[in-house]
């Protein structure tokens, strides 16, 4: 099948605007994978510096766990210990609980 010229006329024009609008869609697409991985590169930034900041608190609470001041106060000490004595107090053995396993279901 041949084209005549008026076809050919027709053609040309609509496969140049055709090529150019799968140029600008790749092009457009290609934009939006960019942006996409600046956000991640930028959220992933923001979880490292989180996480380092959250490290660092956590050191540094270690570091007053492990070296007391002496400067606390005897209240301090005794609320210390009263604590301990509720936690000892709840954590004590219940006469029947959890010392039979019935097996038989």
């Amino acid at each position: 099948m041949e084209l005549k010229s008026l076809e050919m006329q027709i053609a040309l024009p609509r496969t140049h605007d055709a090529g150019k609008n799968m140029q600008h869609i790749q092009h457009a697409s290609k934009v939006i994978n960019e942006n996409a991985v600046e956000e991640m590169e930028k959220a992933l930034i923001q979880k490292r510096q989180h996480v380092l900041k959250q490290e660092q608190k956590d050191s540094a609470l270690l570091k007053d766990q492990a070296h007391p001041k002496n400067h606390h106060d005897h209240d301090s000490s005794k609320k210390d210990q009263r604590e301990k004595d509720k936690e000892k107090q709840s954590h004590q053995h219940h006469p029947f609980k959890g010392n039979h396993i019935d097996f038989s279901g």
